[in-house]
């Protein structure tokens, strides 16, 4: 059953007006292992708030069928610089009791942890990858408006979780009502802005249920208690924070207006340009004079598929994620191999379209070919 949103996720108010959507589209950005048969699309619908111009998904689906299971292993080049700088910039506040909000497979925690021996860590995860030990305690739960933070905590961490949340002003009031003041959270969340200009195809789906851009968040974390203490981009990838529980916080003005006018047009542009960029893709894979692949299991590839892209010949899904090789990408006939499958083609074209991580992409796929690929 489907959830519905009919409020502005930001004030509450009634007025969403529907904008764009995809009739269907695989409800999991994952890998599975069960039949093709078995598979689930549901409409992906977006519509905008006429008063703050966020775009929001409705309806929502439910949790447990968007998180069928743990997909979310960061690898990569990129990945391993983003978690460096968090973890720099949590080490600075010199936390004692810290509090994870999806720490997914604990990456984040091991980077802190290995630096800060006497810290001790509490993750809270839909879907867990990693396991209690000395310093690191692990919780299986849903994190909503109901969430309370433990006592004693320090710090409260969170890294590319809050675009997820269905209810992100509910949530930080929840979060603010059990942080003493002074109490300081130090996360990340996608430049979603950023990424949207470059026509990216991992900015809104299922997952991502809201625009959530910089303006969006600092006005959010003003009117729920938070003071910005420092605020660092990285690169055009994430916009880093720490902020701190504060009694009185001035409210930011936003030109509500001037955002969506631009949200629209944001929205609108990718995905016209999705189906322009599936069509000229076509038309190249079927001159290819080698075998034919796409790169990455997620949702970059879903939302080509789902925009029409042709994979009666494609061999397969490249993926670095060992975890999702010799699986199929939901949603599709496709499964995963590890990116060495292609060392013996001589001229192997892939189709690639891996948002902020294509330039690493197609350095690896060079090297592993002696620059023999030809990246669609």
């Amino acid at each position: 059953m489907n959830l519905d949103r009919p409020h502005c996720v930001l004030t509450g108010s009634d007025d969403l007006v529907h904008i764009t959507g995809f009739d269907s589209f695989p409800v999991f950005m994952g890998c599975t292992d069960l039949p093709e048969e078995n598979d689930i699309t549901r409409p992906m619908q977006w519509w905008q708030s006429s008063g703050t111009g966020v775009l929001q998904l409705r309806p929502l689906l439910e949790l447990d069928v968007v998180y069928l299971a743990a997909h979310n292993a960061m690898v990569g080049e990129t990945w391993e610089a983003h978690h460096a700088a968090l973890a720099e910039l949590i080490i600075r506040q010199e936390p004692r009791t810290v509090f994870e909000l999806a720490g997914a497979d604990g990456a984040l925690a091991m980077k802190v942890l290995d630096r800060l021996p006497d810290c001790r860590w509490t993750c809270i995860d839909t879907n867990p990858t990693i396991h209690d030990d000395e310093h690191l305690k692990v919780v299986t739960g849903i994190i909503d408006e109901n969430l309370v933070v433990p006592d004693g905590s320090d710090l409260i961490v969170h890294s590319h979780f809050f675009e997820h949340a269905y209810q992100p002003r509910q949530l930080l009031e929840a979060l603010s009502r059990s942080m003493p003041l002074g109490t300081r959270m130090a996360f990340s969340i996608p430049n979603q802005i950023a990424q949207f200009e470059a026509g990216y195809g991992n900015v809104l789906n299922f997952e991502h249920t809201f625009f959530l851009r910089k303006e969006y968040l600092e006005w959010l974390l003003a009117v729920t208690g938070f003071s910005i203490v420092e605020h660092i981009p990285f690169r055009d990838h994430s916009l880093q924070y720490v902020v701190e529980r504060t009694r009185t916080v001035p409210v930011p003005d936003v030109d509500w207006s001037t955002l969506r006018d631009e949200n629209q047009a944001l929205l609108r542009s990718f995905v016209n340009r999705l189906f322009e960029d599936t069509a000229e893709t076509n038309r190249r894979a079927s001159e290819a004079d080698g075998p034919l692949y796409i790169f990455g299991a997620h949702v970059t590839s879903q939302y080509l598929i789902s925009a029409g892209l042709d994979v009666s010949s494609v061999e397969c899904i490249l993926d670095n994620n060992t975890a999702k090789q010799g699986r199929r990408l939901y949603g599709c006939p496709l499964f995963v191999r590890e990116p060495k499958a292609i060392q013996g083609d001589e001229r192997p074209h892939i189709i690639v379209r891996m948002a902020n991580y294509q330039g690493e992409v197609e350095r690896q796929l060079q090297d592993l070919t002696g620059g023999r690929a030809v990246i669609l």
